[in-house]
Protein backbone atom coordinates (compact mmCIF):
# COMPACT_ATOMS: atom_id res chain seq x y z
CA UNK A 1 0.00 0.00 0.00
CA UNK A 2 2.64 2.59 1.12
CA UNK A 3 4.30 1.88 -2.54
CA UNK A 4 1.46 2.14 -4.35
CA UNK A 5 0.21 5.46 -2.44
CA UNK A 6 3.60 6.96 -2.92
CA UNK A 7 3.72 5.95 -6.74
CA UNK A 8 0.36 7.75 -7.04
CA UNK A 9 1.54 10.83 -5.27
CA UNK A 10 4.92 11.31 -7.31
CA UNK A 11 2.82 10.53 -10.48
CA UNK A 12 0.22 13.60 -9.48
CA UNK A 13 2.76 16.17 -8.75
CA UNK A 14 5.42 15.64 -10.99
CA UNK A 15 3.36 13.66 -14.00
CA UNK A 16 5.67 11.22 -16.03
CA UNK A 17 5.41 7.59 -16.96
CA UNK A 18 5.23 4.46 -14.73
CA UNK A 19 6.04 1.20 -15.97
CA UNK A 20 6.31 -1.82 -13.17
CA UNK A 21 10.09 -4.12 -13.04
CA UNK A 22 8.02 -6.72 -14.68
CA UNK A 23 7.25 -4.56 -17.79
CA UNK A 24 9.15 -3.57 -20.81
CA UNK A 25 7.49 -0.71 -22.80
CA UNK A 26 8.25 -1.13 -27.10
CA UNK A 27 6.67 -0.33 -30.13
CA UNK A 28 5.71 2.90 -28.98
CA UNK A 29 5.77 6.38 -31.19
CA UNK A 30 4.89 9.04 -32.30
CA UNK A 31 1.86 8.47 -32.78
CA UNK A 32 1.12 5.84 -29.82
CA UNK A 33 1.39 8.02 -26.58
CA UNK A 34 1.41 12.10 -28.05
CA UNK A 35 2.94 15.26 -26.50
CA UNK A 36 -0.75 16.29 -26.48
CA UNK A 37 -1.99 13.49 -24.86
CA UNK A 38 -2.96 14.22 -21.28
CA UNK A 39 -3.10 10.22 -19.53
CA UNK A 40 -2.16 7.20 -21.20
CA UNK A 41 -3.87 3.96 -20.06
CA UNK A 42 -3.66 0.23 -20.90
CA UNK A 43 -6.88 -1.41 -20.72
CA UNK A 44 -6.62 -5.34 -20.47
CA UNK A 45 -9.92 -6.56 -22.22
CA UNK A 46 -9.24 -10.21 -20.46
CA UNK A 47 -9.37 -8.89 -16.54
CA UNK A 48 -11.70 -5.71 -17.22
CA UNK A 49 -9.24 -3.29 -15.52
CA UNK A 50 -7.17 -0.32 -16.25
CA UNK A 51 -3.03 -1.93 -15.92
CA UNK A 52 -1.64 -0.56 -13.21
CA UNK A 53 1.54 -1.64 -14.14
CA UNK A 54 1.87 0.88 -16.73
CA UNK A 55 0.92 4.61 -16.44
CA UNK A 56 1.27 7.47 -18.29
CA UNK A 57 -0.30 10.77 -16.69
CA UNK A 58 0.42 14.41 -16.45
CA UNK A 59 0.94 16.29 -13.31
CA UNK A 60 -2.34 17.07 -11.33
CA UNK A 61 -4.64 14.63 -13.27
CA UNK A 62 -8.20 14.09 -11.42
CA UNK A 63 -7.31 10.12 -12.35
CA UNK A 64 -4.35 10.17 -9.62
CA UNK A 65 -6.36 12.34 -7.49
CA UNK A 66 -8.81 9.75 -7.11
CA UNK A 67 -6.91 7.13 -6.90
CA UNK A 68 -4.76 8.35 -3.57
CA UNK A 69 -8.22 9.66 -2.31
CA UNK A 70 -9.53 6.01 -2.58
CA UNK A 71 -6.32 4.88 -0.76
CA UNK A 72 -6.05 7.11 2.16
CA UNK A 73 -10.10 6.55 2.22
CA UNK A 74 -9.55 2.50 2.81
CA UNK A 75 -6.15 2.92 5.06
CA UNK A 76 -8.55 5.33 7.48
CA UNK A 77 -11.78 2.39 7.23
CA UNK A 78 -9.07 -0.35 7.75
CA UNK A 79 -10.70 -1.45 4.39
CA UNK A 80 -9.09 -3.72 1.59
CA UNK A 81 -7.49 -1.72 -0.89
CA UNK A 82 -8.30 -3.66 -4.39
CA UNK A 83 -8.03 -1.75 -8.15
CA UNK A 84 -7.58 0.97 -6.45
CA UNK A 85 -6.66 2.75 -10.16
CA UNK A 86 -9.27 0.73 -11.88
CA UNK A 87 -11.94 2.90 -9.21
CA UNK A 88 -10.48 5.75 -9.70
CA UNK A 89 -10.52 5.51 -13.56
CA UNK A 90 -14.44 4.72 -12.99
CA UNK A 91 -15.07 8.06 -10.37
CA UNK A 92 -13.36 9.94 -13.30
CA UNK A 93 -15.45 8.99 -16.01
CA UNK A 94 -18.54 9.35 -14.08
CA UNK A 95 -17.48 12.86 -13.04
CA UNK A 96 -17.30 13.69 -16.56
CA UNK A 97 -19.36 14.04 -19.82
CA UNK A 98 -17.44 10.63 -20.77
CA UNK A 99 -17.99 9.71 -24.42
CA UNK A 100 -17.82 5.53 -22.40
CA UNK A 101 -19.13 4.11 -19.92
CA UNK A 102 -16.53 2.99 -17.95
CA UNK A 103 -18.83 -0.54 -16.89
CA UNK A 104 -19.63 -1.00 -20.51
CA UNK A 105 -15.89 -1.91 -21.04
CA UNK A 106 -16.31 -2.70 -24.33
CA UNK A 107 -13.88 -0.78 -25.82
CA UNK A 108 -12.27 -2.24 -28.82
CA UNK A 109 -9.61 0.68 -30.62
CA UNK A 110 -8.05 2.99 -28.93
CA UNK A 111 -10.08 6.56 -27.60
CA UNK A 112 -10.10 9.56 -25.44
CA UNK A 113 -12.21 9.23 -22.53
CA UNK A 114 -13.48 12.90 -21.03
CA UNK A 115 -14.20 13.26 -17.48
CA UNK A 116 -13.39 15.35 -14.78
CA UNK A 117 -12.81 19.06 -15.31
CA UNK A 118 -12.90 18.11 -18.96
CA UNK A 119 -9.39 16.15 -19.00
CA UNK A 120 -8.97 12.83 -20.91
CA UNK A 121 -7.66 9.94 -20.63
CA UNK A 122 -6.12 7.91 -23.58
CA UNK A 123 -7.13 4.49 -23.68
CA UNK A 124 -5.70 1.20 -25.65
CA UNK A 125 -6.87 -1.50 -25.15
CA UNK A 126 -5.29 -4.76 -24.92
CA UNK A 127 -5.41 -8.73 -24.74
CA UNK A 128 -3.31 -10.48 -21.87
CA UNK A 129 -1.15 -11.66 -23.87
CA UNK A 130 -0.95 -8.57 -26.19
CA UNK A 131 2.88 -7.81 -26.48
CA UNK A 132 2.46 -5.23 -29.04
CA UNK A 133 3.54 -2.15 -26.68
CA UNK A 134 4.53 -3.49 -23.47
CA UNK A 135 5.79 -6.99 -22.59
CA UNK A 136 5.25 -8.78 -19.36
CA UNK A 137 8.61 -10.09 -18.11
CA UNK A 138 9.63 -12.65 -15.65
CA UNK A 139 12.13 -10.73 -13.19
CA UNK A 140 13.69 -14.01 -12.52
CA UNK A 141 15.30 -14.40 -15.98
Amino acid sequence: VKTELWRYLVLYFYGGIYADMQSAPKGFNATTIRETDDAFFLFDRTSNTVCSWFLVVSPGHPVMFYAIHRILLSLMESSSISHSIDDAFADFVKDGEGNARHGDKKWISKQIIFGTENRTVTVLPIDENDNQFVTRVDPTI
